[in-house]
């Protein structure tokens, strides 16, 4: 055997592609450095080969050691490609604990944007304007002739060849007509335009020139008409290069993208007075916009407010908006691009009443993607974001280049957009499903500013409580683990898990309309045959690397991933594999990120997701479950407020045990929490059990003895020994705080733990202690913790466990007061706001009906550690006799909170809840900081036995 590896040779060998088509690198050279060297020369270097692949066998490196990889001596090595004018294209760390077997394979792609670097202009500074890299010498040497110069190209005028060349070196990407190539609107060059003329301090010019150039015609001596609409003055010309088509004839208005066509309004013949059938499509479909965009349930800012908005029919290109107050349109499109550019370039007139700072980060995607996800608004049949996220006529969406950044993406952001309409919306119906979201966005981006920060107080403030991309911790430490559950998490996952169809764990992993036709690509067809190739739905994720584990490899792969974009490993499974483990491990800089794990069984179902923030993570998984095998592992990695390098081992694995305890929100033994809108703070896998019938029970006493039970997992494929559980409980609240957690104690005071515990491979259990809580106050109801101590298990998460939950017996025709501490545990002075949410029981025979009593300052500006009793009273099959009697609650008035029993959906799973609690009436007391929820409790209602 040591005979065989040694004539085989350790070696490493590998692929680089361009990571926006995936297509080989050529004439470059592969350098390795070790990062521990004082000299900075390389220690081994190859050539790249034409199909992009390279390798280092032990022969070249062997000044190093040939019985060892390479990477498995000295830490940390750089592989860096270089071209051939000696261009950096891309840099990858590797560590040396993820490289363990005699043959490493890695996968390196090359962000797009360095294709610019082939060549000269690599050499060259650069200016960024906006998404616009300008030449440095060139931006020195520009005038103000240049900029108008700019403005006569985007109107359609010809200007002196050497004047356009100046242009073109300062940056081609930048004249309209390159932008065309690209996409159907040009506002962001006319936007671009102004802030040039910002930047160069051209005050004294103020635009006007730029304006009077943009709405002027390409030739004169021509007619110009101007037809008014009740909020619109379009203005054309019926002659002329430009010319509109002068017929009048009547036309059927056709749903975009429908097919079979629909016909959803007809234009009658035009008079002698009327102006052409053109202008009437063009009218339609702006007032038709308009009214959608201002009205409910969308109710943005009218443009139109402040008098008819201009409208010039003289575009070079499809269409383009300026924050002067006006906005163009081609003067020959068909029919059904009228629709998309009008009712586009109309959705930016609506976002410049924002004033949105040129310069924030996301501007152009709140800008671009916006409007792209208005379109679908107006015309539900087009679907243009879907088309957006796919390989189009306009490039390469979000699902072939997934590691492009939203901050950036534009247009393509509309995908995001999308998704968090229809994820945190309480009204999913088409065509309006959920705008009042992108308002949200845009008012607070308005206010704020289009940064993250405010991408992640938007989502925090809308439904279901969930976060941008931040986990919650109660802790400094970040041990105590509030929430793992984000919206940005699930929409990466989404992309790739929407493809299971119906398979899919839950709305959370897909698109509503991800199998729905794509109409736009049929709307290009009608003005340009040919444009593209046909996009029938929502496409397939590009992934980073699909490879195959076996039981005699290992699996390695170095990368870099952009802020808010996504790399995606797809690794098979192997049935000789017994075990898997994963090795994830960022560089010092990469600080800001989510690691996501989903194991995929041989049914085609999702087993369980697994996710951290942190920059190390190792996690092993026993292959065969409850008779189940893997069939594949996806792994996603995601930059968020950081980009960075990082390294990825999959490796077989010995056998283990893997003992788990279910944290709150999620359903019992997975990992992953179930959607924000169920939650209940509540684990299934902890509970008071007095009868010993396995159920939870309703009451839980003071100066007694109650049995305090636990419920633990063995999904591992080794037995688990030596098991060992603490206990803690505080009062219950929104707020814990990490420090107050006192030990569970029996009635004679002594701390109560579970020791010496053994556990099966795939097996679960339950244990007691005799827990006897003390009162604190007016409180009678606690939250409990439990940590498991596993000896020998690789896995050190899901030991952790946190249940804030209650059981209470209702009489009839009795007020029920529950008393809660309410606290604030941030550093500043925040307004800190008291809910309730009544989920009715499923069960009619078990369910009642209840009503909440909350104190009138439910919102109350707190100081930083100050504490407060909120006294909520429930009222159980409330009769409006008891509206009549005052109650008194802190001395003020008592607000009445009532709740339709009808939103059962929100009920929580049964698997996510204790034994014996689903069917039951729950109430959750939520606490929430500026929008942001702290935490909650859940009390259970039974109904007390007759005596």
């Amino acid at each position: 055997m040591e005979e065989r590896k040694r004539q085989e040779g350790n070696f490493i060998s590998g692929s680089m592609i361009w990571e926006d088509d995936r297509s080989p690198l050529k004439d470059v050279s592969i350098f390795v450095y070790d990062e521990n060297s004082v000299d900075g020369k390389p220690i081994a270097t190859t050539k790249i080969q034409d199909n992009g692949y390279f390798s280092f066998s032990d022969e070249e490196i062997g000044f190093m050691g040939t019985k060892e990889n390479i990477f498995k001596i000295g830490g940390r090595k750089r592989i860096v490609a270089i071209d051939n004018k000696g261009n950096v294209l891309s840099t990858h760390t590797i560590e040396k604990a993820h490289l363990k077997e005699e043959k490493t394979t890695l996968r390196l792609s090359v962000p797009i944007i360095k294709k610019d670097l082939i060549g000269k202009i690599a050499l060259k500074p650069k200016i960024w304007i906006g998404n616009f890299a300008l030449d440095k010498t060139m931006w020195d040497e520009l005038e103000y002739e240049d900029l108008l110069n700019l403005a006569r190209i985007d109107a359609g005028q010809i200007i002196h060849s050497s004047a356009r060349r100046k242009l073109e070196n300062l940056c081609r990407d930048l004249l309209p007509d390159r932008m065309a190539q690209r996409s159907l609107c040009s506002t962001e060059t006319i936007l671009t335009m102004y802030e040039i003329e910002k930047r160069k301090e051209w005050s004294g010019f103020t635009g006007n020139e730029i304006d009077l150039i943009l709405t002027s015609f390409i030739e004169a001596g021509f007619a110009e008409e101007s037809y008014e609409t009740p909020n619109f003055i379009i203005t054309y010309q019926t002659d002329g290069v430009q010319g509109v088509d002068p017929d009048k004839s009547a036309m059927d208005i056709i749903d975009p993208g429908s097919d079979p066509a629909v016909v959803i309004h007809t234009i009658p013949a035009g008079g002698a007075s009327d102006p052409p059938t053109y202008i009437r499509l063009i009218e339609y479909w702006l007032e038709h916009a308009l009214s959608v965009y201002v009205n409910a349930p969308y109710s943005l800012l009218n443009p139109a407010s402040g008098g008819k908005i201009p409208v010039y029919v003289n575009h070079s290109s499809a269409g383009s908006a300026s924050p002067s107050g006006f906005f163009k349109i081609h003067w020959d499109l068909s029919p059904e691009l009228v629709c998309a550019v009008s009712v586009h370039e109309l959705f930016h007139m609506v976002q410049f009443e924002y004033s949105l700072s040129y310069s924030d980060p996301w501007r152009q995607s709140v800008m671009e993607g916006g409007a792209v996800l208005s379109e679908d608004v107006a015309a539900d049949a087009m679907n243009r974001y879907l088309y957006e996220a796919s390989t189009s006529w306009s490039g390469t969406g979000v699902l072939v280049n997934p590691n492009k950044s939203l901050i950036s993406a534009s247009y393509d952001c509309s995908l995001f957009f999308r998704y968090i309409s229809e994820q945190h919306s309480t009204d999913t119906s088409e065509p309006f499903i959920g705008v009042e979201t992108y308002r949200k966005l845009i008012e607070n981006c308005s206010a704020d500013g289009c940064t993250t920060e405010t991408i992640e107080n938007t989502i925090r403030q809308l439904p279901w409580y969930e976060h941008f991309y931040k986990f919650r911790y109660r802790d400094p430490a970040q041990y105590e683990l509030a929430s793992s559950e984000t919206t940005m998490g699930n929409y990466v996952l989404a992309q790739y898990l929407k493809d299971l169809g119906t398979n899919i764990p839950d709305s959370r992993f897909e698109f509503l309309e991800d199998e729905e036709n794509i109409g736009f690509d049929e709307v290009l067809e009608t003005q340009w045959p040919s444009s593209g190739t046909p996009i029938d739905t929502m496409g397939t994720l590009s992934l980073t690397a699909s490879d195959t584990l076996t039981h005699s490899t290992s699996l390695n792969y170095s990368d870099s991933v952009n802020m808010f974009g996504s790399r995606y490993y797809e690794i098979q499974i192997n049935p000789s594999v017994t075990n898997v483990e994963v090795t994830f491990s960022a560089d010092p800089s990469f600080t800001s990120l989510l690691f996501q794990l989903v194991q995929i069984d041989e049914d085609n179902y999702v087993r369980d997701i697994c996710r951290t923030d942190q920059t190390n993570y190792t996690k092993r998984i026993t292959n065969t479950q409850e008779g189940k095998t893997l069939d594949r592992i996806l792994i996603a990695v995601t930059g968020c407020n950081s980009s960075g390098g990082y390294s990825i081992s999959v490796s077989p694995a010995s056998p283990c045990s893997d003992v788990m305890v279910t944290r709150w929100n999620s359903v019992v033994k997975k990992e992953y929490e179930i959607r924000s809108r169920f939650w209940s703070w509540v684990s299934p896998d902890i509970w008071v059990d007095n009868d010993g019938n396995g159920l939870a029970d309703s009451v839980v006493f003071f100066d007694y003895n109650n049995k305090l039970t636990i419920r633990l997992h063995n999904k591992g494929n080794a037995d688990a020994t030596g098991l060992h559980v603490d206990f803690w409980y505080q009062n219950a609240t929104g707020g814990l705080h990490h420090a107050d957690w006192v030990p569970v104690r029996n009635k004679n005071g002594v701390v109560r733990n579970l020791s010496g515990l053994n556990l099966a491979a795939g097996n679960s259990n339950t244990w007691s202690v005799d827990w006897s809580p003390q009162p604190s106050g007016t409180s009678k109801h606690f939250c409990v913790r439990a940590i498991v101590t596993s000896p020998g298990d690789t896995n050190t998460d899901n030991k952790f466990v946190t249940s804030n939950f209650g059981n209470i017996q209702v009489k009839l025709v009795k007020i029920i007061d529950i008393d809660l501490i309410r606290r604030h545990l941030g550093k500043l002075p925040k307004l800190v706001t008291l809910k309730t949410v009544v989920r009715p029981g499923p069960k009619a025979e078990e369910g009642i009906k209840l009503e909440t009593i909350l104190p009138r300052n439910r919102k109350k500006l707190m100081e930083p550690g100050e504490l407060l009793t909120d006294r909520i009273k429930i009222l159980p099959k409330l009769n409006t006799k008891y509206l009549k009697t005052p109650i008194s609650l802190d001395d003020s008035k008592s607000q009445i909170a009532k709740y339709k029993n009808k939103n059962l959906e929100s009920y929580p799973p049964e698997e996510a809840l204790p034994p014996g609690i689903w069917g039951k009436t729950l109430v959750t007391i939520v606490h929430e900081v500026e929008g942001d929820v702290i935490g909650g409790f859940t009390a259970a209602f039974s109904m007390a036995k007759k005596e």
